[in-house]
């Protein structure tokens, strides 16, 4: 969320500082429903605008051994660093490709977007023109 992705980093050290018994942690993007849907200026923030805080944080966990996962995210919108931290965890009912995702070379690595956020999604969505996984 825009309040609180600047704080990525830090939470990350404080979760590895104090939780350290965790067997995973998940972080996942924002599904564009309900309240989130209703306060879309106040909440969202593109994927694109906190690549380098998501990444920093995913860094953190792996120096401390706890295995983290990114969920609801597009494989185009995090670094490529971890994309091995990436899941496809939108259910098959709720996921969509949009177009720009038909000729991606890893659309079927990529967890896609919210059927929601069709309006209102990532400028950074663009196909991947190679397997560099």
């Amino acid at each position: 969320m825009k309040q609180n992705y600047s704080r990525l980093a830090e939470w990350s050290d404080w979760v590895c500082m104090n939780l350290p018994f965790l067997s995973h942690v998940a972080i996942m993007g924002l599904e564009l429903t309900n309240n989130a849907l209703r306060n879309i200026e106040s909440v969202y923030i593109d994927p694109i605008d906190y690549k380098e805080e998501l990444f920093k944080s995913i860094r953190i966990f792996r120096r401390h051994d706890i295995p983290s996962f990114v969920y609801n995210h597009q494989l185009c919108t995090v670094d490529s660093r971890i994309w091995n931290n990436c899941s496809r965890s939108i259910s098959d009912f709720k996921v969509i490709y949009l177009e720009e995702c038909q000729s991606c070379a890893l659309k079927e690595q990529c967890g896609g977007l919210f059927n929601s956020t069709k309006y209102k999604h990532s400028v950074g969505i663009q196909p991947i023109k190679e397997k560099k996984w």
